[in-house]
């Protein structure tokens, strides 16, 4: 009976106290917790996001070596520098060879990287966006950061060594920048030159028969072909060698602390993309 009045006495005083109002302490750590709640969002929102693309002078998408022109930097980073202003944010950019790109992904150093291919094993580096179709998580091309081209650039007097399905006769091999995409195509297809990766060297190997092909976005390779004079010694294959979409990808560090970010990124970038594209293009049609 006495454990029963115990087990009563100890009920009433524990609703009492849920019943009491919180005191002047307790008001103000409520207080400051929110606000420190606050603070770390607002820090979070200011905080500058630091995305890394690859060093190359890439006309029109990726303009200058080394460092980032604070003029006409190239389509893909006004692009991405519109995007996030929608998106309410900033950027600082920074350039690197691709593949410490994707390591910087990988660490967290760099918060995105662009302009990637998407392939199944590239997840392991961050966040692409996706759309869940029939109970599987997919790629979206909607949210894409551009669509390229793939072209075969070769000496006219060579052309043509694809149509479109597969390759002639290439002794010398087709090069392509290591860690890309078209690297692996290449290599499946059993014609790929690894020594030659490098597009200035590989044109001018063109220009002298010293080597079949050469795979590059046809918007570079035409400003390429046109920057170097070689527009009577140098051509495209009319078939590209595949299309593909380019996007940013989102490292999953940022992403963990900012789980709504990417998405609200891709969508700017989706809409900027489809009122603007043209107006990109043309304002680096004659851009050196």
């Amino acid at each position: 009976m006495s454990n029963i009045n115990s087990a009563g006495h100890s009920l009433m005083i524990f609703s009492a106290r849920l019943d009491r109002k919180p005191g002047p302490v307790a008001c103000l750590l409520i207080f400051f917790s929110l606000l420190l709640c606050l603070g770390a969002q607002a820090r979070a929102s200011d905080d500058p996001l630091r995305y890394c693309y690859e060093e190359r002078h890439y006309n029109p998408y990726t303009l200058g070596n080394d460092v980032v022109p604070s003029h006409s930097p190239g389509i893909l980073v006004e692009l991405v520098t519109d995007a996030m202003g929608r998106a309410g944010r900033t950027v600082e950019f920074y350039r690197r060879p691709w593949k410490r790109c994707i390591v910087d992904l990988q660490d967290g150093v760099a918060d995105g990287i662009f302009p990637s291919i998407w392939a199944p094993e590239r997840d392991r580096w961050g966040l692409f966006p996706k759309a869940l179709k029939q109970g599987k998580l997919v790629i979206d091309p909607a949210f894409r950061l551009w669509q390229a081209s793939y072209h075969i650039y070769s000496n006219v007097d060579r052309i043509p060594i694809w149509n479109g399905q597969q390759f002639s006769a290439v002794p010398l091999g087709i090069g392509t920048p290591l860690g890309y995409l078209a690297a692996k195509k290449l290599q499946d297809d059993g014609v790929f030159n690894r020594h030659v990766t490098d597009p200035y060297n590989a044109f001018h190997l063109l220009e002298l028969n010293k080597l079949d092909g050469f795979v590059i976005d046809f918007q570079i390779g035409q400003r390429m072909v046109a920057e170097m004079n070689l527009v009577k010694k140098i051509s495209h294959h009319r078939e590209p060698y595949f299309n593909a979409d380019w996007y940013l990808v989102f490292s999953r560090q940022r992403a963990q602390s900012e789980p709504d970010l990417p998405m609200q990124v891709w969508k700017q970038m989706a809409k900027i993309r489809a009122e603007n594209k043209q107006k990109y293009l043309e304002a680096y049609v004659n851009m050196p």
